[in-house]
């Protein structure tokens, strides 16, 4: 007798059976895991929108503004909104960390440089001592954060909206009319 030939069958049977058991737990761990997939997407892409909605309204505050258009006039140009009381006190805050960081990494480590490239050349440019090899590192910072952010969360806007002088007469603000 041909023992081989029997246990063959045993063993299709046993795997049959098993197949038939195991298919029903395979197809509902399968189908739980895509849906966890499906949700994961959809919440990440939900997180996603918000951190890019978020950077975008830090991109639009006034001191963002400042820093990109003001100060950048101040170290590419050498000229300045308003008294260097002013200028001496935005320099000092921003030394000391005060401005809104980005909630996507690269470009609140380029943010970071941007400022810090800032503050040291406004200080040149404040004491004179600013070389155009200076001015061209700045740029370069610029573009790379600009890159950045443009990258993280879309184009940008080709110009901001410059803040008027604090001692400007005909600047209005509420409840105040110009003269």
């Amino acid at each position: 007798m041909d023992w081989n030939n029997p246990l063959a069958v045993a063993g299709s049977v046993a795997l049959i059976v098993v197949v038939i058991i195991l298919k029903p737990l395979v197809t509902a761990c399968l189908k739980n895991w895509i849906e966890d997939q499906q949700l994961l997407r959809a919440t990440s892409k939900e997180t996603q929108d918000k951190r890019i909605a978020s950077d975008r309204a830090t991109y639009n505050k006034r001191l963002c503004c400042l820093i990109l258009c003001n100060l950048a006039t101040y170290v590419r140009y050498g000229k300045w909104l308003t008294d260097e009381e002013d200028l001496q006190r935005l320099l000092v805050g921003l030394e000391n960390g005060g401005w809104e960081p980005f909630l996507d990494e690269d470009v609140n480590q380029r943010w970071q440089d941007l400022i810090e490239t800032t503050v040291t050349l406004a200080k040149k440019r404040f004491t004179g001592a600013i070389s155009e090899q200076d001015i061209q590192a700045y740029n370069e910072v610029r573009r790379q954060w600009d890159d950045a952010a443009k990258r993280s969360f879309g184009p940008l806007p080709e110009t901001l909206d410059f803040p008027r002088p604090r001692h400007d007469p005909s600047a209005v603000t509420p409840g105040r009319q110009a003269a």
